[in-house]
């Protein structure tokens, strides 16, 4: 439940921070923070569930 609602924030928000934030940041320094910080959000949500995020039962 979590995961889409993150989803759909981190989705959202991206056109408001590229129109206020690029014209004073380097437009590929500011695509790697946002990507970091989705990474970082991701990451926490995931330790939360048990299992192994990466195994395949295939």
């Amino acid at each position: 439940m979590v995961l889409p609602a993150l989803f759909v924030l981190l989705w959202s928000t991206g056109f408001i921070g590229a129109k206020y934030r690029l014209p004073y940041a380097d437009p590929l320094a500011f695509m790697v923070a946002r990507y970091v910080l989705v990474i970082v959000a991701l990451s926490l949500t995931e330790q939360g569930k048990n299992g192994d995020y990466f195994s395949s039962n295939c």
